[in-house]
């Protein structure tokens, strides 16, 4: 799960998404078939106003089954990565609907079977503006 924009801005995020895959492959073309993999991805946030927040990501990548392909040297090919870094987010008005621009590093480690360097991600998103509050405040009144 990732921060949304259009949520209530907090002054700290915490996110975190895992998922399995299969990575589509065409068997008839080329007889290989890609195996299943895990991502676990993590986020920590802190804002520094309403619309700017710094923090850090991670996330852990590992193939579980194997990759098959008519090629012996494929079989039992497994990769697996890891990858920590900095982001840095920014929320602001774009009409009625609210603009988010975020953009995430990775420094990727600890590889098997796949390249390691830097990883780059930048996205930008337009929603719906976040909602305002309909609550009023109450005034208390005190009498002696």
């Amino acid at each position: 799960m990732e921060l949304q924009p259009g949520s209530i801005r907090q002054k700290k995020d915490e996110h975190c998404d895992q998922r399995a895959t299969r990575q589509p492959s065409s068997p008839n073309a080329t007889q290989y078939q890609n195996g299943i993999d895990f991502h676990f991805d993590w986020g920590a946030s802190h804002f520094l106003s309403k619309q700017l927040f710094v923090g850090m990501v991670g996330y852990a990548y590992q193939q579980v089954t194997d990759d098959i392909g008519t090629a012996p040297f494929l079989n039992g090919f497994k990769s697996r990565v890891f990858g920590f870094g900095p982001q840095l987010g920014y929320l602001f008005p774009i009409g009625d609907k609210q603009g988010y621009l975020n953009v995430k590093g990775y420094r990727e480690f600890l590889s098997e079977n796949r390249p390691e360097g830097w990883n780059v991600w930048l996205t930008f998103a337009i929603s719906n503006a976040a909602p305002t509050s309909t609550v009023t405040p109450t005034r208390h009144s005190i009498t002696k």
